[in-house]
């Protein structure tokens, strides 16, 4: 599961960074953009955590447009899909996050964990990962990667991945 938002911290410290949490802001776009200005005075990476969907409270690619240059929004992996990336005036990344925590969680370890190697100057650790025989099929959208949640456990001499629930 992903972690809860306190924990965001910690999983950042795990892959070299040194993160810091600032207040929450509400979600009006000059309030952000105000907050996301004066995080970039003293950090090398932005990251607003929600508001990066279609909603019309969410404002984050219009923030990171509005304090530099919105390179892309939208990724082709679901979950994460409303991911935003762009990089300020001053050449400072900005990642803006889906709201979803498991969205978050993805963006964050296929977009963010790169960023941070990156920064530190090293190669970026990857998940352990296994063989599974799957007990059903996951259907899924043809042109979109898919993240899947699963259970795995070692049967009989072989690993099984029960796929969980979406949602």
């Amino acid at each position: 599961p992903p972690p809860p938002p306190d924990s965001w911290a910690a999983l950042l410290r795990t892959w070299g960074a040194a993160p810091e949490r600032l207040p929450a802001v509400p979600d009006d776009r000059a309030r952000i953009e105000s907050a996301v200005l004066a995080a970039l005075v003293d950090h090398d990476v932005v990251v607003i955590n929600a508001g990066s969907s279609a909603g019309r409270e969410d404002f984050t690619p219009d923030v990171i447009a509005g304090v530099g240059e919105l390179l892309v929004h939208g990724i082709n992996v679901m979950p994460g899909k409303p991911t935003a990336l762009g990089v300020s005036r001053e050449g400072k990344a900005l990642v803006g996050l889906p709201g979803y925590p498991v969205s978050a969680v993805v963006a964050a370890e296929r977009l963010l964990r790169p960023l941070v190697a990156a920064h530190l100057g090293v190669l970026p650790g990857e998940r352990e990962t296994l063989r599974a025989r799957v007990v059903r099929k996951v259907p899924s959208k043809i042109g979109h990667e898919e993240v899947v949640r699963a259970q795995v456990g070692h049967v009989r001499g072989q690993w099984i991945a029960t796929p969980m629930r979406r949602g």
